[in-house]
């Protein structure tokens, strides 16, 4: 559940540690980003020596939420907290990892098959 204003995790290997969700993509204005959404966000927290600085705009992809996933199993899927990967404006990740694991409504969308591929696991 990432609202507009919530500070969410970064979990790529990118340098940024934590962003400001300033706006979710396709949806209306005080709605809820699920799994797959993309947001436009902020920078708050990075390393000092990489290109991304503090209070520069970026793009994400929700990789994991705490809103429960259901599944046609039956099977209803959550995380401890939100996790955002950065991608650049073609849908390209801007890290070359993925910390911890991504869930697999993210294959739904076509686009974001990379994030799949470099993710260390998929639920």
């Amino acid at each position: 559940m990432v609202h507009v204003n919530s500070f969410v995790r970064v979990i790529d290997n990118s340098g940024v540690f934590v962003i400001k969700c300033i706006k979710i993509y396709g949806k209306a204005p005080n709605s809820v980003g699920v799994v797959g959404d993309t947001v436009l966000c902020v920078i708050k927290h990075c390393k000092s020596n990489i290109s991304i600085k503090y209070g520069d705009f970026s793009k994400g992809v929700i990789v994991r939420s705490k809103l429960r996933v259901k599944r046609s199993s039956s099977i209803q899927i959550f995380s401890d907290f939100e996790a955002i990967v950065l991608i650049n404006d073609r849908g390209l990740p801007v890290g070359t990892r993925i910390r911890g694991f991504v869930f697999l409504e993210l294959a739904k969308k076509a686009v974001f098959a990379r994030l799949l591929i470099i993710a260390a696991g998929v639920i």
